[in-house]
């Protein structure tokens, strides 16, 4: 993919992601500027997003992880055709999502210890917490 079309999806993705930020009511903004993909009211969270039909869930996260200083890293993520993921560590899911879960289905602990679940479970879970 070319680096103009890659920025495009890029971009596109951002929108999408704070689009559905936004349908459960928190503010999000994208600013290609930033250091963050998105600019969001998300209680002590950073959030990165991927799409991509190849995953590099190791590279990202690092530099999820890198990117969030203090803050709780949430890999967001998805290929195309299918839905969006939420990939955070144990510590943040159990503190501040699995006590508003209503439902554990689609939550998964991944092979590095991290939990995933669908984008609109976690946006559900901690909307419900506000």
């Amino acid at each position: 993919m070319s680096g103009r079309r890659s920025r495009n999806k890029g971009a596109n993705a951002e929108r999408e992601v704070r689009d559905t930020i936004r349908a459960y009511g928190f503010e999000a903004d994208r600013d290609g500027r930033l250091a963050a993909d998105l600019r969001h009211n998300i209680p002590h969270v950073h959030i990165e997003v991927k799409r991509c039909e190849t995953w590099y869930v190791p590279a990202w996260w690092r530099q999820t992880v890198q990117d969030a200083g203090f803050l709780n890293p949430v890999l967001v993520m998805r290929r195309s055709r299918e839905p969006w993921w939420a990939e955070m560590t144990v510590g943040y899911y159990a503190a501040h999502v699995q006590p508003h879960l209503l439902s554990s289905n689609h939550v998964y602990i991944t092979r590095h210890g991290r939990i995933r679940m669908l984008l609109t479970t976690w946006l559900g879970a901690i909307s419900a917490s506000t």
